[in-house]
């Protein structure tokens, strides 16, 4: 067995065992997360009917109904009918979920309601974070080649550069290509599906995301009756998984 070989077969081995990772762990989100999420909104639509039904709403009431309605928005679980349809934790909604927290972005907008979930929040974080570097340090070195090496060599050869001037030239076209790549493309397709995002707000988004800030105030994939949400939110983890910021440990000459 040659050793390119050996090498594309051990991190496709990573590969395949971090997204059994990232799949399991959904499935454990789900199944501890989606009952209490139920039964949040079925006290939260019976807290509704029942402060509807009042026939003089005076100050008091009105300050429980809305610390509660705050309180279990704040857990991504809302008291408005269209939005009381979807769930945080289907299996789509759960890989996203787990997906921010094993590359800390963690949007915020969705959070574990019970115990158990903070728990294991706690298990599953310890040992995705760092299995998350181990896979991306990985892909890197596999890379390292064909992106780095490869082209500088071949400007080197066929443009007559120095190497210097071909590290130059080489990073100025890789710079060009990530912003394109992880920025303008990205946020143009962004701004075309999400009907609120203006361009610049599909940029940011991309820019907080990739630099792993996370501040939440964008979420892809939210809003209610959405055409085929469960595999937009899986494409939005593919693109975060692909941090930029692998792409710049490069040679100088």
């Amino acid at each position: 067995m040659s050793t390119a070989f050996r090498s594309c077969f051990v991190l496709g081995g990573f590969v395949l065992a971090y997204i059994t990772y990232l799949i399991l762990g959904a499935l454990v989100f789900s199944a501890i997360e989606r009952p209490v999420e139920d039964n949040l909104k079925s006290n939260l639509t019976s807290l509704k009917a029942e402060f509807l039904n009042l026939s003089c709403i005076n100050a008091t009431a009105l300050e429980d109904f809305l610390e509660r309605v705050l309180k279990a928005n704040k857990y991504g679980v809302s008291v408005l009918e269209n939005a009381s349809l979807r769930t945080n934790w289907d299996l789509a909604s759960s890989l996203f979920f787990a997906n921010t927290m094993v590359t800390t972005v963690g949007y915020g907008h969705t959070t574990p309601l019970s115990d158990a979930g903070k728990a294991f929040s706690i298990v599953y974080a310890l040992i995705g974070v760092p299995f998350t570097m181990l896979v991306l340090t990985a892909c890197v070195q596999r890379l390292m080649h064909p992106l780095t090496y490869g082209p500088i060599s071949v400007c080197q050869q066929r443009a007559g550069l120095n190497p210097r001037a071909a590290s130059v030239v080489h990073f100025i076209v890789l710079m060009v290509l990530v912003v394109l790549g992880f920025f303008v493309i990205p946020a143009l397709v962004f701004s075309a599906i999400e009907e609120s995002w203006s361009f610049l707000d599909a940029f940011y988004f991309c820019f907080i995301s990739l630099c792993t800030i996370g501040l939440g105030d964008f979420v892809p994939a939210e809003k209610p009756g959405q055409r085929l949400r469960a595999l937009y939110k899986i494409s939005v983890m593919g693109k975060r998984l692909e941090s930029p910021r692998v792409s710049f440990q490069r040679p100088f000459g």
